[in-house]
C-alpha cells in the first residue's frame, strides 16, 4: 500500500518491523523498489530473500526482469537461469515476456 501511494520510506519501514515475512512480502517489496525506479535494491532484495530459505514461486522470477529492465540486463539473465537450474520452475509465458521485454 505505501509504495502504490508514492511512500517508499515507510513501505520499507513496515517490511523491516515484520516478524515474519513470505514469498508476497518479499515480492511486493521488489515491485516497490522498482516502480520507484531502485532497480538495484530490488535485485539486492531478491538475494537477501533466498538466504533466509523462502521458497520461490514463479511470480518472484516476473519481478527480478521487471527490476531490470532498464540496463540491467547481465545482472538479470543469471537470475532467470537460476529459476530453471536452482529452483525447478519451468518458465511460462508470461516470464518468457519479461525476459523479451528486458532484452
Amino acid at each position: 500500500m505505501y509504495a502504490k501511494c508514492r511512500n517508499i520510506m515507510n513501505c520499507c519501514k513496515s517490511f523491516d518491523e515484520m516478524h515474519v515475512t513470505n514469498v508476497a512480502s518479499w515480492t511486493s517489496m521488489m515491485v516497490g523498489h522498482s516502480s520507484h525506479g531502485h532497480r538495484k535494491e530490488a535485485i539486492a532484495l531478491f538475494d537477501k530473500m533466498v538466504q533466509p530459505g523462502v521458497r520461490l514461486d514463479w511470480i518472484v522470477f516476473v519481478a527480478v526482469p521487471n527490476a531490470c529492465c532498464t540496463g540491467l540486463v547481465d545482472e538479470c539473465l543469471p537470475y532467470f537461469k537460476s529459476m530453471v537450474d536452482n529452483c525447478n520452475i519451468t518458465p511460462d509465458q508470461e516470464v518468457y515476456g519479461c525476459v523479451v521485454d528486458l532484452l
